[in-house]
């Protein structure tokens, strides 16, 4: 299976900042509409797009405690978590990973300098939901996971592919606020690879050989090798390694008569994989 036409949905709340600070917001293209969005808040001082946290020390009594908040435009949710992103915090020290409108970096510092980290704050609204506004899925592939939190967009379309064909559907997302982005999608799904006759024409002991071998289905170019060392090509024969064959031909010139039985296997792009046995007759 592959997807031709790759949909590009975003409807995300998630804020991010530099030492508990830049903000980043994203949302629906909507002239119309201000998308929610939270923004980090912090106690410290501002130096462009970061904030310096108040300093600690070392020396007891050395404990150290900083909130850090969020403020909140629109329809965003209650719940906002944070973590930290990039970056370490100072040793000894933690942030908790709670919910609510804030957070606190507390401890007792263990080492001096200055360190960069990256807070990050996930409004924890309510999730988006995925659906299919027009045309059909492919038979046997289905929305498994509907639905979405916020901060991760993701949906899923699993399943497995029971007819082979291009299809073309529409994916609609909505937001917790009405909102709404669609996006036509088409989606490739192959016939199933195989390997298909084994039986191979005839060749003749002296006499140039070249076959393209018999794959189908998939999704092309394909790559053949042998599997068994043991039943190797007939003597002679050997797969082409060159441009723009790539393995995909049995060429050589047969130096001894008989009939011939070995294993190949043969991968497509899509990393599909199959193996069968191939039988030729070489000639006097």
């Amino acid at each position: 299976m592959r997807r031709t036409t790759k949909a590009a949905l975003t409807l995300a709340a998630m804020m991010s900042a530099v030492a508990a600070l830049a903000v980043v917001a994203a949302g629906p293209a909507a002239a119309t509409y201000r998308p929610p969005s939270i923004r980090i808040v912090c106690g410290g001082t501002g130096e462009g797009s970061v904030c310096v946290l108040p300093p600690g020390v070392t020396t007891a009594p050395n404990s150290y405690s900083e909130a850090i908040a969020v403020s909140k435009t629109g329809t965003a949710g209650a719940t906002v978590t944070f973590a930290l992103a990039a970056g370490s915090l100072p040793p000894g020290l933690t942030m908790p990973a709670q919910s609510g409108s804030g957070t606190v970096i507390s401890g007792n510092p263990t080492k001096a300098g200055t360190f960069n980290f990256t807070v990050k704050a996930t409004d924890g609204a309510a999730p988006f939901t995925w659906s299919v506004a027009s045309g059909s899925l492919p038979p046997g592939l289905a929305l498994t996971s509907p639905y979405a939190t916020a901060g991760d967009n993701d949906s899923q379309l699993s399943g497995t592919p029971t007819t082979a064909g291009t299809y073309t559907f529409t994916l609609q997302l909505s937001d917790y606020d009405g909102q709404q982005a669609t996006q036509q999608v088409s989606l490739t799904v192959d016939p199933p690879l195989q390997i298909t006759p084994t039986t191979l024409p005839a060749g003749t002991v002296g006499v140039k050989y070249s076959l393209d071998l018999p794959a189908q289905g998939g999704a092309p170019p394909y790559s053949w090798s042998v599997v068994d060392t043991i039943n190797e090509l007939p003597p002679g024969l050997t797969l082409d390694t060159t441009a723009p064959d790539y393995n995909n031909v049995l060429t050589g010139t047969p130096t001894k008569a008989g009939t011939f039985s070995f294993p190949m296997q043969v991968s497509d792009s899509q990393d599909n994989t199959v193996s069968g046995t191939l039988t030729i007759t070489i000639k006097p």
